[in-house]
């Protein structure tokens, strides 16, 4: 006869609580809970006042103890321990699989409560030791806490039975191509790291990084921020910081900062030097030891050059202009009442005896004044009869005196008009207007600059004309046929497709002197329109058949007058382009006849 074993559950003891009425049950429940909750906001409270991991712990387990308790209450008063212990015994746990979760939360637990302790000895040993920076001490921190928390993964994944093989062959891969993908970053990482610990600046000092100077306000494992002077935020990557020169002006706690001075090579050097010291002793921005030097650097071009050292200390970039700007002041006031000059920057310039010395040419050398060809079929320059060019010959002759004595007073030569923004507003505005093979004269060349545009960019045949021998040598250089004349007098009629003018239209005193080129250049007289209306009158005489007129004229000029005076004398007018500045407006006018 076979006997088959059947598995009964053990006995439950079964707590008497008969004479409990509904409603007594419910309130036995409901004070329980609220017992449950009191107790977790409790332990909540205590661990968020003592702040720690020892006491967040706690406070868990004294929750988790809490709720089992509270479970157990409620059970027995509504008489469901068979019910309960039933399904408890229906649940097929195994042993293994328990112990093994067990051992988990108790690792999980333990790594926690480590990190917090090792937290806390980072932090005792950073208070106790001098040279070792809080973001230093975050660092250290982090490292052990991330090899904790690795280190305890990789044990539970070995209790649990899970093949490590493949998974750490996995992340090798994974690491080559996160490396290959993000070199630069983990450059900029490593380089973080070796900044941490070899601490060449900290966060407030003032340093110079490459060509970037500024205030450190934050580093980071990526990147070092910086705010420059102007305000801005710079972001600079470690390694761009690793592999630059890093110039720290706030480490030491002061610095010696040096300003140059120049003084005649007729002054007496030893008592400049003197005065320098005394003047710089009496400044309140710079420290008195180490005592402030002025030394001798060299001779210079113009001048004997000395060298004012002085010190300040929390340096910053205020305290450093401050500092400098009350020693230039102070050394200026006390050389200019000792007497000793502070040289401009001088050039002397002498010539061989045996040569003849050195002599001064007034105006470079111009080969003609009108081309060989002039008269000619086919040219654009006419020939004018032997009064015009004796009236020629003398106002040459009036120029050069002017020259001379201009040269006389300055020592140096007369100038030309360079190209500014009016030069280039009117270039641009012929580019888009004139077409290619087009006979264009430039009246007022100076430079050559708007004709050698107009020539290159617009593939136009072009002339240009200027009354400065020096414009016209200079026009010349940049391969622009150039003839000395006063405006379009000494041109052909019925020739040329476009005139362009950039006439002197800066509005001067009557009175004003008008005895140099560059005065010429710019005067357009008490009107400003002193040179625009001669060329308005001759203009047209020029011009083709359909040919145009490109002006530029200024609202110091007057843009309306200049419109109405070339309506008066049979010109329609446009506006083609407009540049407005901060002190007038350009306006481009195209001009033709109607």
């Amino acid at each position: 006869m076979t006997t088959t074993a059947t598995s009964t559950p053990p006995p439950v003891v079964d707590v008497p609580l008969d004479g409990l009425t509904t409603g007594e049950q419910v309130a036995i429940s409901v004070l329980t809970i609220a017992a449950l909750l009191g107790v977790v906001l409790l332990s909540r409270r205590e661990s968020a006042r003592r702040e720690g991991r020892r006491s967040s712990v706690a406070a868990t387990v004294g929750s988790v103890v809490a709720l089992a308790a509270a479970t157990v209450v409620i059970v027995v008063t509504w008489d469901a321990e068979t019910t309960a212990w039933e399904a408890w015994a229906s649940v097929q746990v195994q042993a293994q699989i328990f112990v093994l979760a067990f051992l988990t939360v108790v690792g999980l637990v333990g790594v926690y409560i480590a990190t917090g302790v090792v937290h806390r000895a980072v932090d005792r040993f950073v208070k106790r030791t001098e040279g070792v920076s809080e973001h230093q001490a975050e660092i250290a921190y982090r490292i052990v806490q991330i090899s904790l928390y690795v280190l305890t993964l990789l044990i539970l994944l070995e209790l649990w039975g899970v093949n490590l093989s493949g998974l750490l062959i996995g992340a090798g891969f994974a690491g080559i191509v996160l490396g290959m993908a993000a070199r630069q970053t983990l450059g900029a990482v490593f380089a973080g790291l070796v900044l941490m610990f070899s601490r060449p600046f900290e966060i407030g000092d003032w340093v110079k990084v490459g060509d970037k100077d500024g205030i450190v306000t934050d580093i980071t494992i990526v990147n070092t921020r910086l705010q420059t002077f102007d305000g801005e935020y710079v972001m600079l990557p470690n390694d761009y910081v690793g592999s630059n020169e890093v110039v720290n002006r706030s480490r030491k706690g002061r610095l010696r900062l040096h300003v140059e001075v120049g003084v005649d090579y007729t002054a007496d050097v030893d008592e400049a030097i003197d005065v320098a010291k005394e003047a710089m002793s009496d400044v309140d921005d710079i420290m008195t030891v180490p005592r402030p030097q002025v030394v001798l650097k060299e001779l210079g071009d113009s001048a004997v050059v000395l060298d004012l050292r002085f010190w300040i200390d929390k340096p910053s970039a205020r305290r450093k202009w401050r500092a400098q700007t009350a020693v230039i002041s102070a050394v200026k006031s006390a050389f200019d009442e000792a007497g000793i000059k502070i040289p401009f920057p001088q050039r002397e310039v002498s010539g061989r005896a045996e040569t003849g010395g050195f002599r001064v040419s007034e105006q470079p050398p111009v080969e003609a004044s009108e081309p060989a060809d002039a008269d000619q079929p086919g040219s654009a320059v006419r020939k004018d009869d032997e009064d015009a060019s004796d009236e020629g010959a003398e106002a040459d002759a009036t120029r050069t005196r002017m020259s001379e004595d201009l040269a006389s007073r300055r020592g140096t030569e007369t100038t030309v008009y360079q190209p500014s923004e009016d030069s280039l507003l009117l270039a641009e505005a012929a580019v888009g207007e004139v077409g290619q093979r087009a006979r264009v004269l430039d009246v007022g060349t100076g430079s050559g600059y708007v004709a050698a545009t107009v020539a290159d960019e617009a593939g136009a045949s072009v002339v240009a004309s200027d009354l400065n021998p020096f414009a016209c040598a200079q026009a010349r250089d940049r391969g622009v046929p150039v003839v000395r004349a006063d405006l379009t007098a000494a041109f052909r009629a019925d020739v040329f497709d476009a005139v362009l003018f950039n006439p002197p239209y800066l509005p001067r005193d009557e009175d004003a002197a008008r005895d140099d080129w560059m005065e010429v250049a710019l005067s357009g007289g008490e009107t400003g329109r002193e040179v625009v209306e001669p060329f308005l009158d001759d203009v047209g005489r020029v011009l083709a058949p359909d040919g145009f007129v490109l002006l530029l004229v200024s609202t110091l000029t007057g843009v309306d007058e200049v419109v109405e005076y070339a309506g008066d004398r049979g010109f329609s007018a446009a506006a083609v382009r407009e540049e407005s500045h901060s002190f007038e407006t350009l306006t481009v006018l195209k001009l033709w006849n109607n």
